[in-house]
């Protein structure tokens, strides 16, 4: 995976960012397990039936994104989610991971989205 620091973008108050471009996800804040993340995402992105819900298939699925016709995905998280720090770190990862592989080559535009006031726990996460 990804180990570098990581494209996310940071705002003031997520919950109130408006994307024009491309298909819009909403992560809502609240989530305090891996399963209910797991699911969220599965509903909210309209994974494929055979996802696994387990981080394997999470990044599996992020870093095709072949079922979505869109060119661009905004993952907005209204907040950050309240899992054990290593399923923190684990799914910081993935979604890094995902940013990079689509950035490098060039296969979609994966934007993701925190509020500003994670971004310190999300790079402490980070360099653990």
């Amino acid at each position: 995976m990804f180990l570098t620091v990581p494209s996310f973008h940071y705002v003031q108050h997520a919950s109130e960012l408006l994307v024009i471009e491309g298909q819009v996800v909403r992560v809502p804040s609240g989530i305090c397990s891996k399963e209910d993340l797991f699911q969220a995402l599965y509903e909210r992105m309209n994974f494929p039936g055979y996802f696994g819900f387990n981080w394997d298939a999470l990044h599996d699925c992020l870093t095709d994104l072949g079922w979505i016709p869109e060119h661009r995905l905004s993952l907005i998280h209204d907040g950050f989610p309240e899992l054990s720090p290593n399923e923190r770190r684990l799914y910081l990862e993935v979604l890094a991971d995902a940013v990079h592989l689509h950035t490098v080559e060039q296969r979609r535009i994966l934007d993701v989205y925190f509020p500003e006031d994670s971004k310190k726990s999300i790079l402490r996460h980070l360099s653990r």
